[in-house]
């Protein structure tokens, strides 16, 4: 029996694509716990703000160190059973996090809503950026993020923390277990 080149090339191709979904699945179930984590903390610290507007904005400094601490605990405990992200998803990342800033500090942190909009939406893009190097998924995540802080800011500001909690949160929870069930 002999093998054509044809079908030889086929067949590596279809392992080549094989592989990359399995790599994409993969990282999505790795990252959904992480997500549905941050999700929660969108959820909780907007709707304390909303609801408690003179002491609900310090729930963000509990909330951003307990799902960063979850994130780095487990990433590290994953860390070598998932897929290589490279350096790239780290560099898009890191230049999303700089702009932020930067984009923060020259418009002004006057307005504790504007504030929060811009974060918001620089957030959505890293996820829809990151999805571009690793899976769509995360692209959707990004742009559903992306719609509710559009919405939310030019449809009904005055319940803007309500939107993002409720819509923003509720998004990234469920993108969490999106990512977790691939």
């Amino acid at each position: 029996m002999t093998v054509e080149q044809r079908d030889a090339a086929d067949a590596l191709a279809a392992v080549a694509r094989t592989r990359r979904r399995s790599i994409e699945l993969s990282g999505y179930a790795h990252a959904g716990n992480i997500v549905l984590a941050w999700g929660l903390v969108w959820l909780i610290c907007n709707l304390a703000v909303h609801f408690v507007p003179r002491g609900g904005a310090n729930s963000w400094a509990v909330g951003i160190a307990a799902a960063t601490l979850y994130s780095i605990l487990h990433g590290s405990s994953h860390r070598g059973k998932g897929p290589r992200l490279g350096w790239r998803v780290t560099a898009t990342v890191a230049t999303g996090f700089v702009f932020m800033v930067l984009l923060a500090l020259i418009a002004g942190l006057d307005d504790p809503r504007q504030t929060n909009a811009l974060i918001s939406l620089f957030i959505a893009a890293n996820y829809a950026a990151m999805g571009i190097w690793t899976g769509l998924r995360f692209t959707w995540a990004g742009l559903v993020i992306a719609l509710v802080v559009t919405l939310a800011w030019f449809f009904d500001r005055g319940n803007f923390y309500l939107w993002m909690g409720l819509a923003g949160g509720g998004a990234l929870i469920t993108s969490g277990i999106w990512l977790r069930r691939a």
